[in-house]
């Protein structure tokens, strides 16, 4: 074969395989999702990946903007991977149907001491604080509470989520749990 020939039959089959600007045809299309990269110095930058290639990214500590924030409850990422505090549980009064006594979130979910206990039962919080603040982490099950608990030094309040009908907190999802 002449030489001449193979040459332009190789070049011909790499340039077939190239799209515009040199980018691979195989990639052209390809769905890209973006992703909070988790950096060297512990922060997180956006970038955009190839969809099948998020869960991979999931497993080393990186996630989506709008979850949560990994090992960082009460924090999701904001659409440019900004940490921001999750208001699925807003600041406020709390009050029970029960007999429990009124708790008011004053901090980020999931951070130590962030709610304040009143002796008051009416939706108020305007009777005595309590001595030490208790803390509203956010958890699938009552082992996932516990681990949350633990991992704040606190141990877990009661054995069923705070809305449950037993404990009666309105207003606050099926996944709040009350530290102590």
């Amino acid at each position: 074969m002449d030489r001449r020939l193979l040459v332009l039959m190789i070049v011909g089959l790499v340039a077939v395989g190239f799209g515009v600007n040199g980018v691979p045809l195989a990639s052209a299309g390809a769905v890209k999702s973006d992703v909070c990269h988790l950096n060297d110095e512990g922060g997180f930058q956006l970038i955009s990946v190839s969809e099948n290639a998020v869960a991979a990214h999931e497993r080393h500590g990186d996630g989506v903007p709008g979850t949560t924030v990994p090992g960082m409850d009460g924090y999701v990422f904001g659409e440019d991977c900004e940490l921001v505090a999750d208001q699925s549980i807003l600041p406020g009064c709390y009050d029970s149907a029960g007999d429990y006594s009124d708790l008011e979130l004053v901090g980020p979910v999931g951070q130590a001491d962030n709610t304040t206990g009143y002796v008051s039962f009416d939706g108020s919080c305007t009777g005595s604080p309590f001595e030490k603040p208790v803390t509203i982490v956010l958890a699938a099950d009552l082992f996932a509470a516990g681990t949350a608990c633990d991992e704040l030094g606190l141990g877990l309040a009661f054995e069923v989520p705070l809305n449950s009908p037993e404990i009666g907190y309105s207003g606050l999802p099926d996944d709040a749990w009350l530290c102590v």
